[in-house]
């Protein structure tokens, strides 16, 4: 009966769990790193389904491991508690994506473009009131021109023809003004419509998002609080130690004083705050070949008077494999490997610090000490 039941949950539709899981500890080695998530989550008895999201889509498949154990188990009296919590399945989801570069800024930008326009309009219409009023001063100048000029031949000049002439003339320069002021006013709007259009073009252009999430299929016997983690590796983080000395003079005895750090960049998509920081030796991109195994024939008989007083010495030449064969240019970029002389070593920082993904260095101390100095 337990087990039809327990094969009826099984069946049944789970809803997805949404989990914060935020990153706590990062082991980065010579050319990746090792991240750790934790999280807290109640579930219930039976098969449910955890996802964690915000993760990195440089998450490598083969390195994804997921664990879970009980916290506050309250399961009911006919829940098999004997059995421990499983983890059924676990899995890297990417999601890829195309959206507008900022979304959120386009209404602004289109009103600003409406507004520009709108002004850029009302302007232009202006200026062609005032050509066409400059247009009837002139003709108005040449009329009277020609009155004055008509009149001359039979009469002296009068004064009120000079008061008009100077009315026209001042209305026309104004209006030229104006225009010219208006004129220059338009360049400059135009200007601005075009840094608005190119702007919302930039705002609308289509950007390739990527985006990734851990998905778990957890088993648990009982209701309760448990403790999920997720380990996984990721490129592009390294690591490169640096050491630094100093020499002491105090009461005339001498110290030295040692720092050891680590200098690290990441550009993995991932900004770690408040992490447990390790830096690691350990090369995990170099693999060694297994040697070829040979079947060994032993034969077993008596030895002779003359072995028994003979003593042969013997050896065997045997290729060993190199863990890495590939050449080295002169003049590289990067910084020098790792060497730790096969012998892999951890060293954590006691304190939890902070490294954003931004590709620059970090540099991190893991050790000081001080000793006495003799000459």
């Amino acid at each position: 009966m337990t087990e039809q039941k327990s094969l009826l949950v099984a069946m049944q539709p789970v809803d997805r769990l949404e989990v914060e899981a935020a990153v706590c500890a990062v082991l980065v080695m010579e050319d990746r790193a090792q991240v750790t998530r934790r999280a807290q989550v109640a579930l219930e008895a039976g098969r449910n389904l955890v996802a964690v999201g915000g993760v990195t889509p440089l998450a490598a498949d083969s390195t994804l491991r997921c664990r879970v154990r009980a916290v506050e188990p309250t399961g009911s009296a006919d829940s098999d508690k004997g059995d421990p919590p499983r983890v059924l399945d676990v899995t890297v989801r990417r999601r890829y994506l195309i959206r507008k570069a900022r979304p959120e800024s386009e209404q602004e930008i289109r009103d600003a473009i409406d507004e520009a326009a709108r002004e850029h309009l009302g302007v232009h219409d202006r200026i062609r009131t005032r050509l066409h009023e400059r247009g009837l001063v002139d003709r108005t100048l040449s009329g009277l021109t020609q009155q004055i000029l008509d009149r001359l031949v039979v009469g002296p000049f009068e004064p009120e023809w000079a008061e008009e002439l100077e009315l026209a003339f001042s209305r026309r320069a104004e209006l030229e003004k104006e225009v010219l002021a208006d004129q220059r006013a338009q360049d400059d709007r135009r200007v601005r419509l075009d840094r608005l259009v190119e702007e919302l073009r930039v705002v609308l252009a289509p950007v390739s998002e990527y985006t990734a999430s851990l998905g778990a299929e957890l088993w648990v016997p009982a209701d309760g609080r448990y403790a999920i983690e997720f380990e996984y590796q990721v490129p592009c983080a390294l690591w490169r130690p640096s050491y630094g000395a100093e020499l002491r003079e105090e009461e005339g005895a001498g110290r030295i004083a040692w720092r050891s750090a680590g200098t690290v960049w990441q550009a993995t998509g991932e900004d770690w705050k408040a992490i447990k920081l390790s830096f690691s030796t350990a090369r995990p991109t170099l693999g060694a070949e297994l040697p070829m195994i040979a079947d060994d024939e032993l034969d077993a008989r008596d030895k002779t008077d003359h072995e028994k007083r003979v003593v042969e010495v013997t050896s065997r030449d045997q290729v060993i494999a190199r863990t890495s064969e590939v050449p080295q240019e002169e003049q590289i970029d990067t910084p020098p490997g790792l060497d730790d002389g096969g012998e892999a070593r951890t060293y954590t920082v006691s304190e939890k610090v902070c490294v954003p993904t931004d590709g620059r260095p970090h540099r991190i101390e893991f050790d000081r000490w001080e000793e006495p100095a003799e000459r």
